[in-house]
């Protein structure tokens, strides 16, 4: 994940993560509290709302709280999306065309092991769901 997210970026991701866990997606919470951790940046509202509640409940163990643990896999996937989505946005934001070459050079300043086209499915896929949840563009 890129260190140089934007406060827009990361509201924006903070959102989606936000209708994903009342949506009963509980991995959401612990998602933003490690992509905070990353950013040294500070947790969402809904984030600290959401450990307080927890705090004060009896629950018999931590998987009500952020739900069962995922597969290292599942985990990295969500990660390669976000992450693409993030780079090919900021690309973008640079006046790059969005065409092959903008998801080459995507994959390429990620570094992780990943090519262009795999950048590409990643971000639409991350982008389709995003507008799924929010209801239209930005």
């Amino acid at each position: 994940m890129s260190a140089r997210m934007s406060k827009r970026e990361m509201d924006e991701i903070s959102k989606n993560s936000r209708v994903r866990f009342h949506g009963g997606d509980k991995q959401q919470l612990m998602d933003m509290i490690i992509i905070c951790c990353e950013l040294n940046a500070p947790l969402p509202s809904w984030v600290s709302q959401a450990l307080q509640t927890a705090r004060y409940s009896k629950f018999k163990s931590w998987d009500e709280i952020f739900g069962k643990p995922v597969r290292m896999k599942t985990r990295l996937e969500r990660m390669h999306r976000r992450a693409a989505w993030l780079e090919v946005r900021r690309l973008k934001k640079r006046g790059l065309p969005v065409d092959e070459a903008l998801f080459q050079k995507a994959a390429e300043n990620l570094q992780i092991g990943i090519g262009g086209s795999t950048v590409r499915n990643l971000y639409y896929d991350f982008e389709h769901d995003r507008k799924s949840l929010t209801g239209g563009d930005s």
